[in-house]
């Protein structure tokens, strides 16, 4: 049912403009959360939406799995990716230290489920496999970290021409060694790498910078709690998740907002 509407959506949103598809996605998901924080019962979809969304409006409920199908809709249409409500989720991801991977069936070797390793794994294909850019936001980096990355394209080649990375700012000796050691195995690919630093604020003080996301061809995204560093990926307890399809489009779109206040480096 959930991809019947998705793709009711997604035909309603091509037809109209941006502005229109983000009044709509707004007036739809609004209305509809507004009435699950009330309990409210006998919802109906606000009328404006109604005309633009037809027969289509009765099939809307207000329960917590299509909140987000408007907006998702919204992406699929204006940007022009495909989109399939039922595999957004590519992989659950973990870093578990050595030392508690005693016993094997506690972290089953299914890549959708966690088990140690699986986020490096995950990193070291998604870098191979994308063939445009990657897009990164990351705070702490190691050299040890990147090296264990490196490992994990198992002789790959990197295809990508151009990467995109949001680093903390002002990085200590270590992290920048790191950055540093990141940069020269994406060029040691021919790849392009900018740099960029959240912008000071008015009070004179640098926001923190704590989200982990990397993103490959607009198409793949990880967003987890692990930094680009040797603990990160190896030894520390992380989770994060794998992501593929229009969703992406989103996070690509918040990356973006955030690169508008961000300094080149």
């Amino acid at each position: 049912m959930s991809q019947m509407l998705l793709n009711g959506l997604i035909r309603v949103f091509k037809k109209l403009n941006p502005d229109e598809g983000r009044n709509l996605a707004h007036q739809i998901t609004s209305s509809m959360n507004d009435s699950l924080l009330k309990q409210q019962q006998g919802w109906r979809c606000p009328d404006d939406a109604r005309l633009l969304l037809g027969n289509l409006a009765t099939k809307l409920t207000p329960i917590p799995s299509i909140l987000a199908l408007p907006w998702q809709a919204y992406h699929a249409a204006q940007l022009g990716v495909e989109l399939d409500s039922s595999s957004v989720l590519e992989a659950i991801l973990a870093t578990v230290p050595k030392e508690y991977v005693v016993d094997m069936t506690h972290y089953p070797k299914s890549f959708i489920a966690p088990h140690a390793g699986s986020l490096l794994s995950y990193m070291g294909s998604m870098i191979c496999d994308a063939e445009e850019e990657i897009w990164v936001v990351n705070p702490y980096w190691s050299s040890e970290g990147v090296k264990r990355l490196h490992q994990s394209f198992a002789g790959r080649p990197i295809k990508i021409r151009r990467a995109i990375v949001v680093t903390a700012r002002d990085l200590e000796r270590d992290h920048l060694k790191g950055f540093e050691a990141f940069t020269r195995l994406l060029e040691g690919f021919g790849v392009e790498v900018m740099r960029y630093e959240p912008n000071v604020l008015s009070d004179s003080a640098a926001p923190l910078l704590h989200a982990k996301v990397t993103i490959a061809d607009r198409k793949r995204a990880y967003i987890g709690s692990a930094n680009l560093s040797e603990n990160g990926l190896t030894r520390s307890i992380e989770m994060g998740v794998g992501l593929h399809g229009g969703v992406v489009a989103g996070i690509t779109e918040w990356f973006n907002a955030i690169l508008h206040f961000c300094d080149p480096i």
